[in-house]
């Protein structure tokens, strides 16, 4: 009737992270700093204080980093989706899980890093059945579009398939779930169910991170976000806002983004205003974390991960609140840009030009621009026309960010 897994023994659970190859001690690393321009090292370890190491032995604090690129990306080999189910955590964490069992208001689930015991007030969603995405019922729109006051369960019935019922999920005990309709209580085994949605009033998030607040992106499966509590010995250990520490394997690491309040980055933010000037009435838009010519932007040897991409004429307009002491970005024409490009980049302050690159080509080093904006009002980031107009110039503020001294 349903494609769901039998339940695994309990006795997994005490497997965790100890299942699967030996871990990778050092791994290699693009360290984009706060600060400066990146450079490559070899990450050993990051301490509960948030000390990074590296095997130099040379050293900075986690608050002082951007993100950790993993240099060569892992393959795509690591389980990061190796299980049946899926769960949605209020703080905003996607994972996919097998289901164990419930103790009252507490599930047990199996996670491709580690155990983990979560209170039923901050499930977001949980799926116990293997993904069926023709057939869900409006699961995954439910997900998306949640019920405010009571509880979607998507359940199969005899005769008519998967179906939506509007309910109230009580609680979870063993592999049954305790559920009110109609006024009236019954026991639901999770057997016969795909998933349940919960309302948005049914519970609540989990209190806030401090920062720095760290997420990880690994070879396979959703980002992750948490708390850093160590690297070291092949383990990323991540604490989630719900309490759960999940131990991930090094080895899959491709990516570790920082938020340590510090800095924000122009991509995240949307612009007070847009004006474009198309050349030859071909209009082009504005790219965020992406040139025509695909995710990223290339700047010689190096991708950024973030950036703007502006097409010539374009002029991109922030306001500042005074929270932030300098803006700084790496700019260029991205390097897969056509030998014909050729455009000016600048930066202004209140309607005044700050930087001007002069004639930028594709073959014109990167400039890295710092720029103190304390007492500005507002941030502009320009691409002009350069002698051949628009042939191609793909023009880029690489890790454009505002950030605190």
């Amino acid at each position: 009737m349903n494609p769901r897994r039998p339940l695994l023994p309990i006795a997994i659970l005490a497997l965790g992270a100890a299942a699967g190859t030996a871990r990778a001690q050092d791994v290699p690393m693009t360290i984009v700093p706060l600060v400066g321009e990146p450079r490559t090292g070899t990450l050993t370890s990051i301490d509960e204080d948030g000390t990074v190491t590296f095997d130099d032995g040379s050293a900075c604090q986690l608050v002082d980093v951007v993100e950790l690129v993993r240099e060569p990306a892992p393959n795509s080999d690591h389980p990061g989706t190796d299980r049946s189910g899926f769960v949605a955590l209020r703080s905003g964490n996607r994972l996919a899980v097998d289901f164990m069992r419930g103790d009252g208001s507490r599930v047990q689930l199996l996670s491709p890093y580690g155990p983990m015991e979560l209170g039923i007030e901050h499930l977001a969603a949980i799926r116990f059945a293997a993904e069926n995405p023709d057939d869900d019922g409006g699961f995954v729109t439910a997900v998306q579009s949640p019920p405010s006051s009571h509880d979607y369960v998507f359940a199969w019935t005899r005769d008519d398939g998967l179906k939506r019922y509007s309910m109230l999920v009580d609680g979870c005990d063993g592999d049954v779930l305790r559920v009110t309709a109609g006024g009236r209580s019954r026991d639901l085994p999770t057997s016969r169910v795909y998933g349940v949605v919960f309302g948005h009033d049914r519970g609540f998030a989990p209190p806030t991170l401090p920062k720095p607040i760290v997420t990880v992106d690994c070879s396979s499966g959703p980002s992750i976000t948490g708390r850093l509590v160590h690297w070291r010995g092949g383990e990323c250990a991540l604490g989630l806002a719900e309490g759960p520490v999940l131990r991930i394997d090094t080895s899959a690491v491709r990516r570790v983004s920082i938020d340590s309040g510090r800095a924000t980055f122009l991509s995240k933010l949307e612009p007070s205003e847009v004006r474009h000037t198309p050349a030859l009435n071909r209009d082009k838009p504005w790219l965020r974390d992406a040139t025509p010519l695909g995710t990223g932007i290339v700047l010689g040897d190096r991708t950024y991960r973030s950036g703007l991409c502006l097409p010539p004429r374009t002029t991109l307009t922030y306001p500042l609140d005074g929270s932030y002491d300098v803006f700084e970005a790496t700019v260029g024409i991205d390097s897969r840009s056509s030998r014909d490009a050729h455009a000016v980049l600048r930066v202004l302050l209140d309607d005044q030009v700050v930087f001007d690159s002069g004639a930028m080509t594709v073959s014109t080093p990167p400039r890295l621009v710092v720029v103190p904006i304390a007492g500005a009002k507002r941030l502009a980031v320009e691409a002009d026309f350069g002698q051949n107009l628009d042939l191609g110039d793909h023009c880029v503020f690489a890790g454009a960010r505002l950030r605190k001294d």
